[in-house]
């Protein structure tokens, strides 16, 4: 393995990103409301807000990164916006709320491209031992994701807020004032010299960005505007690139999109875990286990905790398969199909919401979207790293980060429509049960057909492959 230190470094810090992250989620709303006093409903339009230019954001770090500053910048500096975002997050004052938040995006969007990139560029000559490694990144992003709200959660309880948000802002300038080292065994990437001129202009697009992140915080439907932006973006620059590649690049770049669209319709189904599935485990199933009400959000938990439990295990599988042209098509549309899986065992909790079965059948959903997720993610990162030139591989991953905010965009707005209208009947729980039992079926359908029909992209991958 090339460059060992790095990547075990660079796991790390995604591990120190996805544990404050995933930390304060549960707490941004809480602030909000407690400190500043908002209603509920504008609370969770900043943290919908939030939550979509940190993954959205990301793309425009990769350019960012390509094109102006290089990698090694962006790593420092991201890390650097964490540092004093997580910190200006506790303030008492709303302005210095939002301009914290707003340094987080940016710092997420820096860090996290430029870190993925790099763990992925080391031994992209060897597919397998890329998934591999790219599986234990993963791993780390995921553990991380688990035990920040536990630890950060029981933190908060016995301390204030504002002291949970300080303890990320000093995990994350330990862990930067530790990577310094690292940093200097890392080149420098890319076709592009970052010259004083080009850093310039990319301090200037930090401010921009900076100023229009506060807009969205201001004004939410700004959010929705700004993603038809992105998209519109990178349909010209799709555009311009296969006007001016080759046949050969066009194919691969036709292939990279697939794999994107791949993600966009596994996170549609598996970011309802945030969406219809918390409301239904909260408005329909009962959560008592052994005499003890177990909390939504324990639930939420348990899908990054399969991603880790399975990890070694599809490492395994596919390791025995590598003879069989398993590659990114095929376990893409296995995660697909595993997801509409999960989906029906959803539908079966739902049916059967009145029987001890249904918070076995709710574990096993969680257990088989974990699967699906860590079935083929890695292979997908693997094939950007592989196939996307050097010089555009932050934008590659990127663009990857982007296709889960869409992702998680159409997982919102999925359950918006199965958690529409209210009931005012007195089985309230009766009649719920039975339309998320009805919406969960079709969405286990709907699923498996498109996992089943994702199958027939194989020949383009074949193509690129061969």
């Amino acid at each position: 393995m090339k460059n060992k230190k790095i990547i075990v470094a660079l796991c790390a810090g995604e591990f120190v990103e996805r544990f404050c992250f995933y930390g304060i989620l549960s707490m941004l709303v809480l602030q909000l409301k407690s400190y500043y006093g908002m209603e509920t409903k504008a609370a969770l339009a900043i943290f919908g807000t939030f939550i979509t230019l940190s993954y959205a954001g990301i793309i425009i770090g990769g350019v960012v990164t390509d094109k102006l500053i290089g990698t090694k910048s962006s790593i420092k500096l991201g890390l650097l916006f964490l540092v004093v975002g997580y910190f200006l997050v506790g303030n008492h004052t709303i302005a210095l709320f939002y301009f914290g938040l707003t340094l987080v995006i940016i710092g997420t969007s820096l860090y996290k491209v430029s870190s993925a990139a790099k763990v992925s560029q080391y031994n992209s000559d060897n597919l397998a031992l890329n998934e591999k490694i790219l599986s234990y990144y993963y791993i780390s992003m995921n553990a991380g994701a688990v035990l920040g709200p536990l630890v950060l959660g029981v933190v908060s309880q016995y301390l204030t807020l504002h002291t949970t948000f300080i303890f990320c802002s000093v995990a994350v300038a330990i862990f930067l004032s530790g990577l310094v080292r690292v940093l200097a065994l890392m080149p420098e990437e890319g076709k592009c010299i970052f010259t004083l001129p080009r850093k310039l202009l990319g301090a200037f697009v930090f401010v921009a960005l900076g100023l229009f992140i506060i807009l969205c915080f201001t004004h939410a439907k700004v959010t929705v505007e700004f993603l038809v932006v992105v998209l519109v973006a990178l349909a010209v620059g799709l555009i311009r690139a296969v006007s001016k590649g080759t046949r050969e690049n066009n194919r691969k770049l036709f292939y990279i999109v697939i794999l994107l669209l791949g993600c966009v319709l596994f996170f549609s189904l598996s970011l309802q875990v945030t969406g219809s599935v918390t409301l239904f485990i909260h408005s329909v199933l009962s959560r008592k286990v052994l005499g003890v009400n177990v909390p939504v959000e324990a639930f939420t938990s348990l899908d990054p905790l399969f991603v880790i439990m399975m990890s070694p295990v599809f490492i395994i599988i596919w390791k025995k398969l590598e003879g069989y042209s398993f590659h990114a098509i095929m376990k893409t549309a296995i995660g697909v199909i595993l997801a509409a899986i999960s989906f029906y065992f959803l539908h079966l909790s739902a049916r059967y919401y009145q029987t001890p079965y249904a918070l076995i059948y709710l574990v096993l959903f969680y257990f088989f979207i974990g699967s699906g997720e860590i079935a083929f993610t890695p292979a997908i990162l693997a094939a950007l790293s592989k196939y996307v030139p050097s010089h555009l591989k932050s934008t590659a991953f990127g663009g990857w980060y982007l296709s889960v905010s869409i992702g998680g965009y159409t997982a919102a707005a999925i359950s918006s429509l199965i958690s529409a209208g209210s009931v005012h009947a007195l089985d309230q729980r009766a009649i719920l049960a039975s339309r998320y039992d009805n919406e969960f079926l079709f969405i286990a359908i709907l699923g498996m057909l498109a996992g089943l029909c994702y199958v027939f992209f194989r020949k383009v991958e074949s193509s690129v492959i061969s």
